[in-house]
């Protein structure tokens, strides 16, 4: 996380970046739940997800959900592991800022 952080202690465009689309997740998501065109716990997910790295509450949510769904944690598990391998080969060093996340 630290990488994210200029010398000043000011976020990156890359960190306001992250949080702007994992709370235009969260929105979609949101209204994924009451629409039936939209998948809404999937734009949830993925919204927790990009905003885990910033928000205590989002880590929390992860664990909290993990715990209550081992059998999806494990699918969630294979999906990050994909996820690294594709950004790793599209976006070279990016992919460093996802090493060694566990929720």
């Amino acid at each position: 996380m630290e990488g994210a952080l200029r010398g000043n202690g000011r976020p990156t465009l890359r960190r306001w970046l992250r949080r702007g689309a994992g709370w235009g997740f969260v929105v979609v998501g949101l209204a994924g739940l009451v629409l039936p065109v939209l998948q809404g716990v999937l734009f949830l997910g993925v919204g927790l997800y990009l905003l885990a790295d910033d928000s205590p509450w989002a880590r929390r949510a992860i664990a909290r959900l993990r715990r209550r769904f081992p059998r999806h944690a494990q699918t969630l598990d294979r999906a990050e592991a994909r996820a690294r391998a594709w950004i790793a080969r599209h976006a070279g060093r990016a992919g460093d800022d996802f090493r060694d996340r566990r929720f």
